[in-house]
């Protein structure tokens, strides 16, 4: 049986878009297809299973539900961070 084979979904995905097409069954099976991908690699090359593994399904559903790249998914810390230094800016540019 060969890759694709075994992740079809997954081999259907060349951009984040194309996860819009899926319904709620085929992106459970594609996350299942996934971790699948996650496991297999891992288990040839090393590393730590559980970041990769914790975030599939979040992903998936972020791709699914964001105009990903389009929308900019960002933490809250990075939104904090931006709005700092754009307040820090605004003093400086109010100075001169």
């Amino acid at each position: 049986m060969t890759t694709q084979t075994k992740q079809p979904l997954l081999h259907k995905i060349n951009a984040p878009s194309d996860m819009k097409e899926l319904n709620i069954a085929q992106l459970t099976d594609l996350s299942e297809e996934l971790r699948e991908f996650i496991i297999q690699s891992v288990s040839q090359s090393g590393g730590h299973l559980a970041a990769g593994l914790g975030t599939v399904e979040l992903t998936v559903a972020l791709h699914h539900v964001f105009n990903t790249p389009e929308d900019a998914l960002r933490s809250a810390a990075c939104v904090e961070q931006r709005n700092a230094l754009i307040k820090k800016n605004f003093e400086i540019m109010k100075s001169y």
